[in-house]
C-alpha cells in the first residue's frame, strides 16, 4: 500500500483505517447484538473521519502519522463516548440546577 497522493485520498484512506479501528474495538466488548455492533463501527467510522484531522492538530503530530492516528481515533471512540454517557448517568443533575441557580441569584443580587 502506498500513501494517499491527494487530501480526498487521504481522507478516504483515514476513514477506511478508521473502521478497522472501530472493528476491532469489538473484540473488546462482549454481549453485543448485531444492531449494536454495526452501530459501533458506522459511528465508530463518522468519529474517525470527523476527529482524526483534529486530533492531529491539537497533539501536534506530525502528518505523515494520520492513518495510526485514525485507526486510534476509530479504536477508542467508543470508549471515550462510553465513559462520557457515564458521567452523565451519575452526575446529580438536582444539585448541579439549584448550583447554577444560586450562582444566578448571588451574581444578580439576590
Amino acid at each position: 500500500m502506498q500513501p494517499p497522493d491527494n487530501p480526498t485520498e487521504a481522507k478516504v484512506w483515514a476513514v477506511l483505517i478508521g473502521a478497522a479501528g472501530a472493528a476491532v474495538s469489538l473484540t473488546f466488548i462482549k454481549g453485543l447484538t448485531r444492531w449494536q455492533k454495526l452501530t459501533m463501527v458506522v459511528s465508530g467510522t463518522l468519529m474517525s473521519a470527523i476527529f482524526t484531522q483534529p486530533v492531529i492538530e491539537l497533539v501536534n503530530i506530525p502528518r505523515n502519522w494520520s492513518d495510526g492516528v485514525a485507526f486510534l481515533v476509530g479504536l477508542m471512540a467508543w470508549s471515550v463516548v462510553g465513559s462520557f454517557l457515564s458521567m452523565i448517568r451519575k452526575a446529580d443533575w438536582w444539585e448541579l440546577a439549584k448550583e447554577i441557580i444560586r450562582s444566578w441569584l448571588v451574581r444578580k443580587g439576590g
